[in-house]
């Protein structure tokens, strides 16, 4: 080995020396900026009300105003106290039980499930999608925080 090659061998293995404490876990130098945060995050009823329920079921004819089918009106400002613990006159059960999405009378009906009364809602439109229901039944198991 000549002179320069040992030089040349010597600067690569001083330049790969280091207890790599300057290294992130994946290996990477930190950039100094957080990783973004991928923990799904519950839903909340907000959320619901103005990604699901307002658009497709709070207006007027359905759950809204003075005259809402079966008495519960959707609308952002009134939906907790209508639906979160409530029991349903028609059903018997609770629309939503927080932390029970199987006993809940709202997902039932969301999902159009055999042996409930009136239909799948919305009535008369295109049910909601399977994530959309997912997102009130993930919503309903965390204990439906507002």
């Amino acid at each position: 080995m000549t002179v320069f090659s040992a030089c040349i061998l010597a600067l690569a293995l001083l330049g790969c020396s280091g207890d790599g404490t300057t290294l992130g876990p994946d290996g990477v130098p930190p950039t100094g900026e957080a990783p973004p945060d991928t923990t799904p995050t519950t839903p909340t009823l907000a959320q619901l009300s103005r990604e699901i329920f307002t658009p497709n079921c709070a207006f007027s004819g359905c759950h809204s105003g003075a005259g809402a089918a079966a008495g519960m009106s959707l609308a952002a400002d009134r939906i907790a106290g209508q639906i979160i613990g409530v029991v349903s006159p028609t059903s018997g059960m609770k629309r939503v039980d927080p932390g029970n999405p199987e006993g809940s009378y709202l997902l039932k009906k969301l999902r159009g499930d055999t042996g409930i009364s009136g239909g799948q809602m919305p009535l008369g439109d295109a049910p909601l999608s399977a994530a959309q229901i997912a997102l009130v039944r993930a919503w309903i198991a965390a204990g439906a925080p507002l």
